[in-house]
């Protein structure tokens, strides 16, 4: 039986030590059900293939260290065991023998000897391993830290375009269906800032833009022009305007810096206007008093 953590994790329950099949199973359908941890698997794997001088593989020990690592597979002695051999050439019996903080101590040990590179360590830990088990939120949180989003670097421009090509995907880098998107094409466009997407988009891109929203308006007269169709030609991809200096609509400043922009917040009703005052009831006296006035 599997249950979640706090920050998104797999928890197992009631499995018995020796159930190694019972919780490889269970791993597979937690992540085959959600999209947010397959999109994180595919971004750390990316990371890793493209690797940026930002996210090298020393910076992702020191975020996340051996200890820290093999504490996210207490509950996966079959995982443990397998770094620890793969790291530290011990016997698999003996390994999986070890406990998790001793078995980080054997991987550390190698590691500051020299014995083995930090990439090998890095390499040993499977992505869709560490989105499972580790800390989902820490790893969207870390690329966001270290992701430098006003350098307007080629590569850099080309792993936004990627990151916001993962987001809208409803399938996985294997093909294989994701469900819902992460985030849809207007949560997309409504995040950049429409001066600088206008100012940035290249003049060719925006006449294209016009003239498919005319032809979809004659050929299919009562279905609009969402997002999704001005994102299919707007893609991130594109090439930039002309300039030493010159920056698309996606790595220009936006209004949100967030990658995964939110839905406005809806308009708020206005408040209700205050009662009206009731008129005060008169007494007899007082009636009995004004008509003495008016004789």
């Amino acid at each position: 039986m599997e249950a979640m953590g706090l920050d998104g994790h797999l928890v197992h329950r009631d499995l018995g030590e020796g159930d190694d099949e019972a919780r490889q199973k269970e791993a597979r359908l937690f992540f085959g059900k959600s999209p947010h941890l397959q999109f994180l698997a595919e971004l750390y794997d990316k990371l890793r293939g493209t690797a940026p001088t930002w996210w090298t593989p020393e910076h992702s020990r020191e975020a996340w260290p051996a200890a820290v690592r093999m504490g996210w597979f207490a509950q996966r002695p079959d995982i443990r065991q397998r770094i620890t051999t793969k790291l530290t050439g011990l016997a698999p019996g003996a390994a999986r023998r070890f406990w998790p903080d001793e078995q980080a101590t054997l991987i550390d040990a190698v590691l500051d000897s020299g014995d083995i590179a930090v990439a090998a360590f890095e390499a040993a830990f499977d992505a869709q391993d560490i989105v499972v088990y580790g800390l989902p939120t820490d790893v969207w949180a870390r690329f966001r830290e270290r992701m430098p989003w006003q350098d307007e670097s080629e590569d850099n421009r080309r792993l936004v375009a990627w990151v916001l090509r993962a987001l809208l995907a409803d399938r996985t880098n294997n093909n294989a269906p994701r469900g819902k998107p992460i985030i849809e094409a207007w949560d997309v466009r409504s995040a950049i800032d429409a001066d600088a997407y206008q100012r940035h988009m290249p003049v060719e891109i925006r006449v294209a833009i016009d003239q498919a929203r005319l032809k979809h308006e004659r050929t299919r007269p009562r279905e609009p022009f969402h997002a999704r169709h001005e994102l299919a030609i707007a893609t991130p991809e594109r090439p930039t305007s002309r300039g030493p200096r010159a920056s698309t609509p996606w790595s220009a400043r936006r209004r949100s810096t967030k990658p995964w922009p939110r839905r406005p917040p809806p308009r708020r009703s206005l408040p209700p206007l205050p009662p009206t005052p009731r008129p005060r009831a008169w007494s007899r006296r007082a009636a009995a008093r004004s008509t003495d006035r008016s004789l």
